[in-house]
């Protein structure tokens, strides 16, 4: 989870808002942990997969 969370974190250091951007991923593990799930919806990303 680390990786993934060091990306998160990548990204919304570089983009001033995120706000309503649709996200696609698989339906792997890490795209379904909680802390993966907060941490986009902090950032009103919304996730489909």
């Amino acid at each position: 989870m680390e990786q993934i969370y060091n990306m998160l974190d990548k990204v919304f250091t570089k983009f001033d808002s995120l706000d309503g951007l649709i996200l696609h991923s698989d339906q792997g593990w890490q795209y379904q942990h909680y802390g993966y799930r907060k941490r986009i919806e902090e950032h009103n990303i919304v996730h489909v997969s």
